[in-house]
């Protein structure tokens, strides 16, 4: 079990049911293996009526959701370009996003 060998786990998720249920899983897995979860990367969200929302994704599965990265041509463009987003769209909300989870997962070890 490769969560045994892990200091912490993100749990990476999309907004649908099937997700959400994968993610219990492997949270599940973690405690089994007393491995800590720094929270939850919500993915290729749209903000639309047929997809769960942040907090609902949070009740599921009784972590903070730290990011949500929107699902956005950009993506497509810096994809294409062999470029990461980040670097192509340096102001973008999708950068904004990387950004943060990045600051939070960095002061999370830093203190």
């Amino acid at each position: 079990n490769v969560l045994r060998l892990c200091d912490e786990a993100l749990v990476v998720v999309n907004p649908t049911t099937s997700s959400m249920m994968d993610a219990l899983k492997t949270i599940k897995l973690a405690e089994n293996n007393e491995t800590p979860i720094s929270g939850v990367l919500l993915n290729m969200s749209h903000n639309g009526r047929h997809e769960l929302s942040v907090q609902e994704v949070e009740e599921i599965l009784g972590h903070a959701v730290i990011a949500n990265v929107k699902h956005h041509r950009k993506f497509r463009k810096a994809l294409h370009q062999h470029v990461p987003v980040a670097y192509k769209y340096k102001r973008s909300g999708l950068s904004k996003e990387f950004t943060k989870l990045a600051n939070y997962l960095s002061l999370e070890h830093s203190a």
